[in-house]
């Protein structure tokens, strides 16, 4: 099991650290702490905070909005050595309280919102190089911070893609779509996860919400099954991704924990898709192993 560093050190991944350390070679997340308590933040040595100095990190780091709740309630009760912080949504509305904010009517919509987003750097440097800190759903209005294995991935930059004519963009020119309703209206309409597994699949106009014992909620981005064929049924479990980061691949590895205990006589497979940009989407077709998933197959698209 992953655990908190408690020795006074700064051992953080070199990607990470890159990404702390501004044009005046300083640290980003603490530019007004000391050196040395810097370095016993990123350990978790001086963890929990008291409500002044959470406040003032929290003030000082770039985060958005949906995130401050939640990196309050980490910065003022995960203790060392600690890799499991539950949370519910009266610890979102109390850290809400306490920072000033304004208490939205929908509490469960900031933990959903926050895990679409990178974790904060202030939360990430308490993690040990190989692992990271991630949120999850446990069900009945719960949530969890939890420290696992690092799984990120990465897309192959240099992957020739496949341009197709592009037939949603009449209808994302229509209406007014979120980011991650226009990425499922292009995959839909275009036919690229067909094209991506070689089948025809249907789109699960409302995925299952589901929940495994001694892990937690299980949510679908997007669910495809085939309808054709009766004796080889087929499923997608579905990730999507917006935004042109780096991908936690928990997510993809529960959603097929899931469908092999929910839906067994299924073959599934575990996809999982990225806006690159404007114009480029990427597939990666992922598999569940001790990290959480691997990556087996990646196809570009450029609808156009």
């Amino acid at each position: 099991m992953p655990t908190t560093n408690n020795a006074v050190s700064t051992q953080v991944s070199s990607d990470l650290h890159a990404q702390m350390i501004n044009a005046n070679g300083r640290i980003d997340p603490f530019d007004q702490i000391e050196s040395q308590e810097a370095s016993e933040i990123s350990s978790g040595a001086l963890l929990p905070f008291v409500h002044e100095d959470a406040l003032r990190a929290i003030n000082d780091n770039p985060m958005v909005q949906s995130q401050k709740p939640l990196a309050y309630l980490f910065l003022t009760r995960i203790r060392p050595g600690k890799s499991f912080l539950r949370f519910t949504q009266s610890d979102i509305e109390m850290s809400l309280r306490k920072l000033g904010m304004k208490v939205p009517r929908n509490l469960p919509d900031i933990p959903y919102q926050a895990q679409k987003k990178p974790m904060p750097l202030i939360i990430a440097c308490t993690a040990h190089f190989d692992t990271e800190w991630i949120i999850e759903p446990m069900g009945g209005g719960a949530f969890c911070f939890k420290l696992v294995n690092l799984c990120k991935i990465y897309p192959d930059v240099a992957a020739e893609p496949k341009r197709i004519t592009d037939s949603a963009s009449a209808f994302i020119d229509a209406f007014e779509l979120t980011e991650q309703a226009r990425l499922e209206l292009q995959v839909r309409e275009n036919h690229l996860l067909d094209d991506f597994l070689g089948c025809e699949m249907s789109f699960v106009t409302r995925p299952p919400r589901g929940f495994i014992k001694n892990v937690g909620q299980v949510d679908f981005d997007a669910l495809y099954v085939t309808t054709h064929e009766v004796e080889l049924r087929r499923m997608a479990t579905v990730q999507m991704e917006t935004q042109p980061q780096p991908i936690c691949g928990h997510k993809a590895a529960r959603m097929l924990q899931y469908a092999a205990i929910g839906y067994p006589h299924w073959k599934t497979k575990g996809v999982i898709i990225q806006r690159l940009g404007d114009d480029r989407i990427a597939f990666f077709e992922v598999a569940k192993d001790l990290d959480g998933v691997r990556v087996t197959r990646e196809e570009h698209y450029v609808p156009e």
